[in-house]
């Protein structure tokens, strides 16, 4: 399985829920499309264990996901906005969460491979998720948000190479 595009079904209200574990180590997945209709994307299993991952779509419009350079991030009361899923397959080495990102899912960058930097900016005010960051194997340094106050439990759990980061005064 390395690509999954489901057709949107505008008709009525069908939805469609991607429930824990639905996609979890399809390894050769290399892109997923999400469509028009999902109704709820669970956070930290629906793609679990897809190293392959590169990138995540939807379509524009959708009220409460979007997808901006093959990340995935959810509105929440329309305007707080959680960095849900990156790809972890993807072969960037450095990546700037967006400016109006408030806060960061639970293994939201987890076994993301390929990353050495990550720059978070200070609109990130809330929650660092629990393993957020854990086996990025090479991760080397990352600059954390002055304005967070707790980071999860084993957020940097088995970053081996992880030489160079920035604690906010109070973490």
């Amino acid at each position: 399985l390395e690509e999954v595009f489901f057709s949107d079904h505008t008709e009525g209200n069908v939805f469609i829920n991607f429930s824990s574990y639905c996609f979890v180590n399809c390894s050769s997945l290399r892109e997923m499309n999400f469509p028009s209709n999902t109704g709820f994307i669970h956070n930290d299993d629906v793609l679990q264990g897809c190293e392959s991952l590169t990138s995540i779509t939807l379509p524009d419009g959708h009220p409460d996901y979007y997808t901006q350079d093959g990340v995935l991030f959810e509105r929440v009361n329309g305007e707080y906005i959680q960095l849900k899923q990156y790809p972890v397959g993807n072969e960037r080495t450095v990546y700037e969460i967006p400016d109006n990102v408030k806060t960061i899912g639970q293994k939201s960058f987890y076994k993301s491979r390929h990353l050495k930097e990550i720059v978070m900016p200070d609109s990130v005010t809330d929650f660092v998720g629990s393993l957020c960051f854990a086996d990025c194997v090479n991760l080397e340094k990352i600059t954390l948000s002055e304005n967070i106050t707790s980071i999860g439990d084993s957020a940097f759990r088995n970053c081996g190479k992880l030489k160079e980061i920035s604690l906010p005064e109070g973490v």
